[in-house]
């Protein structure tokens, strides 16, 4: 029986490559996808819930008209008050966590003290205390940037 040329490509050696060409070229491709997914994702919640307000106003328009403001007012009130609430919070633990890490680093000194057979970690400590004062001198310039 002799091979056709749809068999020759379709078996073994030049399929895997034709394989690993797609999977290649779908590599490139993953952020456009990500993009393509979200927006697909998103699509299906916006028409899922204009079909339920429809339901409830029976006019198209108006429904629409609803659900830009029902987004428009969830934007504002996280933009508005979790936001801010969100940025103050981890400003009050980025100045308090040098503190925390000297009492932790204390205390496992402490622990090694008691029972020497516990590793020690307060060089560990103290290299992570650094990075968080690197840290916290970056903070202000990255917040005075973004807003």
């Amino acid at each position: 029986m002799k091979d056709s040329l749809r068999d020759k490509f379709t078996r073994g050696a030049p399929l895997t490559f034709w394989l690993v060409v797609v999977a290649y070229i779908l590599y490139k491709i993953r952020l456009v996808l990500e993009i393509v997914a979200i927006a697909a994702l998103l699509a299906f919640v916006l028409q899922t819930s204009l079909r339920w307000l429809q339901k409830i106003v029976k006019i198209r328009w108006l429904a629409v008209l609803m659900l830009v403001g029902l987004l428009v007012g969830f934007g504002t009130f996280i933009g508005l008050v979790l936001l801010p609430n969100f940025i103050t919070e981890t400003w009050i633990l980025l100045v308090q966590l040098p503190n925390y890490l000297n009492s932790l680093r204390n205390f496992v000194a402490s622990i090694h003290n008691q029972w020497s057979f516990l590793p020690d970690f307060s060089l560990a400590l103290d290299q992570l205390r650094s990075y968080i004062g690197r840290l916290l001198t970056s903070f202000p310039m990255f917040i005075s940037s973004t807003y």
